[in-house]
C-alpha cells in the first residue's frame, strides 16, 4: 500500500494498541491543539480549549479500551 496504513492498522500492532497520541486520529487532535493555541486569548477561546480537551480524553478513553469503558458525558458540555 506504498506505506500507507489505514485508520485500523495504524493504531493497533499485535494484541497491543498504540498511544493515543501516536495514531492518526491522535496527531490531528495535536494539530488542530496547536492550531488553538495560537488564537488571541479570551473567555471564548479558553471554553472552546477545555470543550476540546475533554472531547480528546472522551475519544482516547474510547479507543484505549472499546469494550471496557461507557463514557457518559453531559450533553450540555457539547452545546455551543
Amino acid at each position: 500500500m506504498c506505506g500507507v496504513e489505514s485508520f485500523g492498522q495504524s493504531t493497533r500492532r499485535g494484541n497491543m494498541s498504540l498511544p493515543f497520541q501516536e495514531t492518526a486520529l491522535g496527531r490531528e487532535f495535536d494539530a488542530f491543539a496547536n492550531e488553538l493555541a495560537l488564537l488571541p486569548s479570551s473567555p471564548d477561546v479558553t471554553a472552546l480549549e477545555l470543550r476540546f480537551a475533554l472531547l480528546r480524553e472522551a475519544v482516547a478513553v474510547r479507543l484505549a479500551e472499546p469494550g471496557r469503558f461507557t463514557l457518559n458525558l453531559p450533553a450540555s458540555l457539547f452545546d455551543a
